[in-house]
């Protein structure tokens, strides 16, 4: 387990015990981590510092329910974005109807140019509702694999193998449509 993952672990067990002075040390030491994280996920930034805090109330209020093989930071992540999430819907900001309107196809590829983007988009549109679901609860979500799984009720292994066969899938789709983006462009220029 990694260093940074055990602190916050070790801070959510002591809060759990009543000691507040760790929600200090935790904020000292990723506070400013979490900050960023709400700043990213925000539309409008002017909440990010209230997200933060509202977020750490929520740890304090359920320190005692955290099981110490739980990945403490993973919780915070989550949180602080799920809290975005809710502030910018809240704000309508954006809507979460379905994944092509609230996910961030950049994300997922680490690619921000926005033709990527667009193959991306259209690439999911290909998709069976159980392997959209599978990605948007895989990278908006954030959950494990374990925890998808758990979701679709099947097991780990399956899961896995579901979520490399929609990878693959998304790719050959997207290449298919680059292919054909690039021959349209070849006859434009043609004509």
């Amino acid at each position: 387990m990694d260093k940074n993952i055990k602190r916050v672990n070790k801070f959510i067990f002591e809060i759990s015990k009543g000691n507040i002075k760790s929600l200090d040390k935790l904020f000292v030491e990723f506070g400013g981590l979490l900050y960023v994280m709400a700043r990213k996920y925000l539309f409008d930034k002017n909440y990010a510092e209230d997200l933060v805090s509202d977020v750490l109330l929520k740890l304090v209020k359920n320190a005692g329910q955290f099981r110490p093989e739980e990945n403490g930071l993973n919780w915070l992540f989550k949180s602080i974005k799920n809290a975005a999430i809710n502030i910018n819907i809240r704000n309508n900001h954006f809507h979460m109807e379905n994944i092509e309107e609230h996910f961030d196809i950049c994300d997922v590829f680490k690619e921000e140019k926005l033709i990527d983007s667009i193959l991306i988009r259209n690439a999911l549109e290909e998709l069976a509702p159980l392997e959209k679901r599978i990605i948007e609860m895989k990278f908006w979500e954030n959950l494990t694999v374990r925890e998808i799984a758990q979701k679709i009720d099947e097991p780990l292994s399956t899961t896995q193998r579901l979520i490399s066969s929609i990878y693959e899938k998304l790719k050959k789709e997207c290449e298919l449509k680059e292919q054909k983006n690039s021959v349209t462009e070849c006859k434009k220029e043609q004509k």
